[in-house]
């Protein structure tokens, strides 16, 4: 984007020695909206590099709330799953041994902790 922009304004000064001073401050205006036209148009649109199809597709999926979609724990993937499914898995692993309630948030004492070890 910052090449557009330098592009277009090597451009305008080429042609200020063409024109009158007016003309020029004219040309060069209409240059300056046509170039903020033309960045806000690209920043706005979103490509996609899927089709019509899939994009509809996923969008489908995402709206149904009887599923879960998420990145695969292992590999760059994506799981869908069925939303009862995943919850059941989720409550078995947090009634594993290796896991504890606790009623105190631990966050404020790790935090310091970090901040200890990171000044030495």
């Amino acid at each position: 984007m910052d090449d557009f922009k330098t592009d277009m304004e090597i451009n305008a000064t080429k042609l200020e020695s063409h024109f009158l001073p007016s003309v020029f401050s004219t040309i060069r205006h209409h240059l300056h909206d046509y170039a903020n036209k033309y960045i806000r148009n690209i920043n706005n649109n979103n490509i996609r590099n899927i089709s019509d199809e899939e994009f509809q597709a996923i969008k489908t999926l995402r709206n149904n709330k009887e599923i879960i979609i998420s990145r695969a724990d292992k590999g760059n993937a994506i799981v869908v799953m069925d939303k009862k499914d995943y919850i059941e898995k989720a409550n078995n692993i947090l009634q594993l041994k290796q896991f504890q309630h606790t009623t105190k948030s631990l966050q404020k004492e790790k935090e310091e902790e970090m901040n200890k070890y990171l000044r030495e």
